[in-house]
């Protein structure tokens, strides 16, 4: 009897025994299915382990026995891909660690078939370069093509071709300027010799030409005026009056010599009876020019500069006219007789009796004036008003939208289409086009916003818009770059499935190309060498006239600690780079201010909390301890803390 209540419960415990091992099986699966890595592990948190790992920043600063301060910097940043892929992700207690290329494969892989870049049909890279805001455009343009030049003498097979380039636009302006100058002071000249039929007062004038604008240029040297745009255009338009009262002078010594008068008096007397003439009319029109002196502004940092060219052209003039052209003449037309134009008789024929018919109908004149007056008062308020004019060039933009509907092959393949369309094209001799990744006009990667949303507004912009930057032929005019700018549009309008703008490049941003002062550029590989010699142009430069405050752009550099942190053990704690440093920065950051101020007194301050009891420095921290978070088998954490875990120090400037 008693043997079979015992066989009873044994049977009994051996069914409670099932159970439980049945219990226990249910409880650890159920902790493995919690403490599953995959599940911890998604692309979001390798993405934030990544880059919590890559970390280095400085964190503030330590002081020494000596009461020396040290910039205290923590981390390092991942130097290869080994690197990456011996991450440690994990460390759980019972199963080990888990790293980076136990869940992931970590590889270098090409993404050049990701973005679209063609260079005349053919794949390519595109490089945009900018220049920072100190820097001068036509000096950046200049480095950077030698730049190319010298990479292209390199690399065998590599060809760069300059798509836009608006460093150009300045040497387009001034040469523009220079060949206006010259061909103005010829066209003048000519204009003398048909009038006057003689070599040697068209000489006594041309002469006057040079000497002006001689005596313009030492003019602007000596009232701190630079040779630029703005300067060259008012010499430019003052030569057109440089001849002006030389050619008053000299026709008056020319009538003069025809009624007899000897050379030399001749030159005296004519100059005489003509020299408050020339002076009041060059009076005159340099005070149109006065009022530009009280402007302020971008106003007047464009129109000074050439108002007062174009003043020190017609001051040069006048002194030309009363000195140089009298000499020159008593010399020069001793033998010389006036000759009768009988084209000219005939034209002063008919303007007197013009003149006459108007005398007699002063109402005509007159209705006219008022007439034209008034068109052209109407005209200069109906016309649209600019800064500056539009200067055109030999580079074209095309901006190439394809079907939404499209899928990235289809767009591409439309894009492809246009390119050939485009080089079909006459005068025209490079293509490149790339997506188009502007916001607001702006290229995204200058806009300045966080990585994460730049790549996205990159991902967005991956295909369906397009920029093409056409080069065109640089012998061709204005007009024909129009008819080219027509043939191009008429082109893109022929490729299906698209549509297209077509503009031709102008200088864009002209106030960033009125940057003054002087920039010297040191390169070598020496920091220290490149630093005391840029210590020595700064005092040289100081030292000369007109110039102060020159500046290396180098602060005193900061004695640093650099802490390099072992990321291994960091994660077998729980933590990160990014977390020993927000813990070191919490702990040198010893005074904080409340964010609600108090009112005292009637006063209203700032309260600052400071904590100083146990302040970190260079000798006592490496004793820190960190606070940690660290993951058991069955899923749960457990928060504690744990030594340093620097494993090396190393000190710089």
């Amino acid at each position: 009897m008693q043997f079979t209540e015992a066989r009873e419960q044994l049977n009994e415990y051996e069914k409670q025994l099932e159970t439980a091992k049945q219990e226990y099986e249910t409880a650890r699966t159920q902790a493995l299915a919690q403490a599953d890595v995959q599940k911890q592990l998604d692309i979001n948190t390798l993405s934030t382990l990544i880059y919590a790992q890559n970390f280095s920043m400085p964190a503030g600063y330590v002081q020494d026995a000596s009461g020396e301060s040290w910039l205290l910097k923590v981390g390092e940043e991942y130097s290869s891909v080994d690197d990456i892929a011996g991450a440690l992700l994990l460390h759980v207690e019972g199963y080990g660690d888990v790293r980076l290329s136990d869940v992931a494969d970590v590889e270098v892989i090409d993404n050049a078939a990701d973005s679209f870049t063609r260079l005349n049909g053919e794949q390519a890279a595109v490089l945009k370069i900018y220049k920072n805001a100190t820097s001068s455009a036509s000096d950046v343009s200049d480095n950077c093509l030698s730049a190319f030049q010298e990479l292209e003498a390199q690399y065998d097979g590599l060809h760069i071709v300059v798509l836009s380039n608006q460093g150009n636009y300045i040497t387009i302006i001034i040469r523009s300027i220079l060949t206006s100058m010259v061909v103005g002071a010829a066209l003048a000249i000519i204009v003398l010799a048909i009038f006057l039929k003689d070599v040697k007062p068209t000489l006594v004038v041309g002469i006057s030409i040079p000497l002006s604008v001689l005596f313009a240029v030492v003019l602007m040297y000596f009232t701190g005026l630079d040779m630029n745009i703005m300067t060259l255009a008012g010499l430019s338009l003052g030569i057109g009056m440089l001849v002006d009262n030389s050619i008053v002078v000299i026709e008056n010594i020319y009538r003069l010599r025809s009624r007899g008068v000897p050379a030399a008096r001749a030159a005296v007397q004519g100059t005489k009876q003509v020299g408050m003439a020339i002076m009041a009319s060059t009076l005159t029109s340099v005070c149109v020019f006065l009022p530009v002196i009280f402007t302020s502004g971008v106003i007047k940092s464009l129109l000074q500069p050439m108002s007062m060219c174009i003043g020190y052209c017609l001051a040069a003039s006048l002194i030309v006219a009363l000195t140089v052209a009298p000499a020159a003449s008593s010399t020069l037309l001793k033998n010389s007789k006036p000759k009768e134009l009988k084209w000219f008789d005939k034209v002063q024929e008919k303007y007197v009796k013009s003149l006459e018919w108007c005398f007699q109908h002063r109402w005509a004149p007159l209705g006219a004036a008022v007439v034209l007056l008034v068109f052209c008062g109407w005209r200069v308020m109906s016309m649209g008003v600019e800064m500056l004019p539009t200067i055109t060039s030999n580079e074209a933009i095309v901006t190439l939208s394809t079907e939404k509907d499209m899928t990235k092959e289809e767009s591409y393949a439309v894009a492809e289409n246009v390119i050939d369309a485009l080089l079909a094209v006459d005068h025209v001799e490079e293509v490149g086009v790339t997506t188009d990744s502007r916001v607001a006009g702006m290229d995204v990667g200058q806009l300045g916003l966080p990585q994460t949303i730049t790549d996205l507004l990159n991902a967005a912009n991956s295909y369906g818009t397009y920029q093409i930057n056409v080069m065109l032929d640089e012998s061709l005019s204005s007009r024909q770059i129009e008819q080219a700018r027509e043939a191009l549009e008429k082109a893109v309008n022929g490729v299906e499935n698209c549509t297209a703008t077509v503009e031709i490049s102008g200088m864009q941003e002209l106030t960033s190309q009125l940057d003054m002062g002087l920039t010297v550029q040191i390169s070598g590989n020496d920091i220290d060498t490149m630093t005391a010699l840029s210590e020595k142009v700064v005092d040289m430069v100081n030292e000369m006239d007109g110039f102060t405050n020159a500046t290396n752009g180098l602060g005193s550099g900061d004695a640093t600690i650099n802490l390099q942190i072992d990321r291994d053990k960091v994660r077998s704690y729980g933590l990160t780079v990014a977390q020993v440093y927000q813990q070191i920065a919490a702990k040198l950051t010893t005074t904080t201010t409340a964010q609600t101020p108090v009112a005292i007194d009637g006063s209203t301050m700032n309260v600052q909390i400071s904590n100083n009891l146990d302040p970190m420095t260079k000798e006592n921290m490496m004793d820190m301890t960190f606070t940690t978070s660290v993951m058991a088998a069955d899923g749960t954490t457990q928060t504690g803390t744990c030594p340093t875990f620097f494993y090396r120090r190393s000190i710089g400037q």
